[in-house]
């Protein structure tokens, strides 16, 4: 309950809304640290004292928001298939035909990957360093955005917009086309992000042999 000395209304952690707030600003800085520093030299290589020196920060200030390097692996892993998840919501929920949804969404996730790729090198590369629940953790947030893509490509297809067999198939390979983007991307190359996210949603669409698939 807020209080004449304060105002604002504490949450159940004991933070108030603001502190909360500053508190995962924070944590957000720590974890865009943590993998541009995995990206360039892997986890093994890249300790918390070199994180905390990356932020101009000491070691406990990393710790006092993460209780070890492992907990910061895990949440750099989930990051883009998270924010890939929050695109898809959005794009599902503004309307519109099937064909433009997933034209919208192919342009979304092709974004947030490029805009977010040292998550995406760290989520490829270091899998194998989480403990067994985050793996299963991560494999299912994986599966569910195909499973979600796969089902808007089924209705699709119901409506005669989208000519494919096997939606759940090509939803995956889809969504794994766009995300491996990270790997070949380079910034001032011959196409620009957005260029490069347009380009795949065609793919995409051609993919699906679906109208408008000229480019």
């Amino acid at each position: 309950m807020a209080s004449a000395e304060n105002p604002v209304e504490t949450g159940r952690n004991g933070r108030s809304g603001v502190q909360a707030e500053v508190y995962e600003l924070k944590r957000e800085r720590i974890l865009e640290a943590a993998a541009e520093l995995f990206a360039e030299r892997g986890y093994n290589g890249t300790s918390m004292a070199a994180i905390a020196d990356s932020l101009g920060a000491t070691k406990p200030f990393v710790y006092y928001h993460f209780k070890d390097k492992h907990e910061i692996l895990r949440e750099t892993s989930r990051r883009g298939v998270v924010r890939a998840h929050a695109a898809l919501d959005e794009v599902l929920g503004g309307g519109g035909s099937c064909v433009e949804q997933l034209d919208q969404a192919c342009r979304a996730l092709a974004e947030v990957t490029l805009a977010n790729r040292a998550y995406a090198i760290v989520y490829s590369r270091e899998m194998d360093r989480l403990s067994d629940e985050a793996r299963a953790e991560l494999a299912e947030l994986r599966r569910s955005f195909d499973r979600r893509l796969g089902e808007l490509i089924a209705e699709g297809c119901r409506r005669g917009e989208f000519q494919v067999d096997q939606p759940r198939v090509t939803a995956t390979c889809i969504s794994t086309m766009i995300i491996y983007s990270y790997g070949w991307f380079r910034d001032g190359g011959v196409l620009s992000a957005e260029q490069v996210a347009a380009h795949l949603a065609l793919l995409a669409r051609r993919m699906l042999g679906c109208e408008g698939a000229q480019g």
